[in-house]
Parts: structure tokens; C-alpha cells; sequence
């Protein structure tokens, strides 16, 4: 009996772990603001879903896509949290509107899920888009060195924002702009690469109707072409030491095998 007894206690103890260990993965409901406040702050990966108790069935049908993005991918996102919160202040804070919306907190930066297709598998992908920042916040130092404005360099085109401190909530809606503009995609062009016009519609609407590529990544070698340039850089110098190095003994040769000849002839 003490046997069977030792065995339903250690059954019991089990399922309160699975239990704990399971609510500690999924959504989180009922965390206190100061808890919500510190994860957003300080995780790289925490998930929100903002709802009202008049949004309750899509709320919940929104929360058990993110259950099952956390049992099929989790371990692709290490520290990803979720919860779920209906606090005003924090809507008002980060501009929140319309219910339910997801939001990613990437240490206190914000990003929108505007997808109209809401899944599991969607979600994974809007995680992964937006694994990086796409926003620079640019100052009176690094303005012109990162966009090149007054001089035209080639750093691309810039979508800028001019803010002050107070419109901290229009922070949300320009991290989702960015991602939304940045996809990591090129596209090529195959057209007569002389005509301007052609490279000018090109570049502004055309490369629509050329299938996307994803950009591959850097070499694993960490080889790029400024290596090579720089690679060749050293070869032309070595080769331009070599000639004039060459040309100068051919020089004292010269001067050498005249000097004898003259001497040759006095004698």
C-alpha cells in the first residue's frame, strides 16, 4: 500500500510539473503591467496580443495560432515569450486602435502584424522578417555620413521621419513600415542596360514584373569583393615596384656599359 501510495504522490508531482511547464509556454494571461513593462524592455522576442472583451473569439483564435507557433517553432526564436493584454494605458502608449493586434516588443521597439492572413505559419514568417531592426535613428553626427544626402551617393533611397521625443508611439507604425519595405529581395535586370529610360521605369515600377530572388548571404569565408580590390591593389603595386625597379638596372647598365665603352676608346 505504501508502495502504491509513494508512486500516486510521485504521479501527482509530475503532472503539477508538466502543468507549470506548460503554462509557462504559449500565451501568458493575467501578468501584472510592472511584468508586461519589464518584458517588453528587456526581451529580444515578446509577443502581445492587444484585445478588448468585445473581441474575445478572435482574441482567442489569435492566441491558439501563437500555441501552435510555439509547439512547432519555438526553438528558432530562443527566449520568445507571449501574453496576452487588455490595459488601456499601454494601447494608448504604443497607439494600438483596432482589436485584436499582434505586436512584437524587440527590447522596447514595436512592430505591427499587418498580415491579412493570420496562421501559425505566417506569424513565423513575420518573426523571422523581422529578426533585425530595419530602423536607423539617425542625429546631426551620422546624418549625412548614413544617407549621403547633400552629395548623392549611392546609399539607396531613405524614408525619414522627422520626430520629437514625445512621439514615442509612432514608433510602432514606422518599425512595421520598414519591414514592410524591406523584404531582403532583388530583382534583375535583363534589358538593354544603355537606354535610360528603360533602366528608370525599371527601377520604379517594372521590377514588379520580374520574379524576386532572396539575396544570397556573404561567403562563409568572409571573402567579398573589397578583398579582391583590395587583393589587386597590392599586385598592381608589387608589379609597378617591379617595372621601375627593372627599369632603373636596365638604366645603370646603360650607363655602366657606355662608361666602359668610353674608356676603351681613350685607352
Amino acid at each position: 500500500m505504501m508502495l502504491l501510495a509513494e508512486i500516486s504522490a510521485l504521479f501527482t508531482l509530475f503532472l503539477c510539473c508538466v502543468s507549470l511547464v506548460e503554462s509557462q509556454v504559449g500565451v501568458q494571461k493575467d501578468l501584472a503591467l510592472q511584468d508586461i513593462e519589464s518584458k517588453i524592455a528587456n526581451l529580444d522576442f515578446f509577443l502581445v496580443v492587444f484585445c478588448k472583451d468585445d473581441n474575445e473569439e478572435e482574441c482567442d483564435d489569435l492566441v491558439e495560432e501563437i500555441n501552435d507557433l510555439f509547439r512547432e517553432s519555438s526553438q528558432s526564436f530562443p527566449g520568445l515569450e507571449a501574453a496576452l493584454v487588455n490595459d488601456p494605458i499601454l494601447m494608448k502608449k504604443y497607439g494600438v486602435e483596432f482589436f485584436p493586434v499582434l505586436v512584437l516588443f524587440k527590447k522596447s521597439d514595436p512592430y505591427f502584424y499587418t498580415d491579412t492572413q493570420v496562421d501559425s505559419a505566417s506569424i513565423y514568417l513575420w518573426l523571422e522578417q523581422h529578426r533585425h531592426s530595419n530602423v536607423l535613428t539617425l542625429n546631426d553626427k551620422n546624418f549625412e555620413h548614413d544617407t549621403q544626402a547633400t552629395t548623392g551617393s549611392t546609399t539607396g533611397d531613405w524614408f525619414i521621419m522627422f520626430y520629437e521625443n514625445h512621439c514615442c508611439h509612432l514608433l510602432s507604425v514606422w518599425e512595421s513600415v520598414a519591414g514592410c519595405l524591406s523584404h531582403g529581395q532583388m530583382y534583375i535586370y535583363k534589358g538593354d542596360p544603355t537606354k535610360l529610360e528603360t533602366l528608370a521605369s525599371f527601377a520604379r515600377s517594372d521590377y514588379k514584373n520580374v520574379d524576386a530572388l532572396v539575396i544570397p548571404p556573404e561567403p562563409a569565408s568572409g571573402f567579398s569583393v573589397l578583398d579582391q580590390i583590395q587583393m589587386d591593389s597590392v599586385v598592381a603595386k608589387i608589379v609597378l615596384i617591379g617595372a621601375v625597379s627593372l627599369l632603373g638596372l636596365i638604366v645603370i647598365i646603360i650607363i655602366i656599359s657606355k662608361r666602359r665603352q668610353q674608356r676603351r676608346k681613350f685607352d
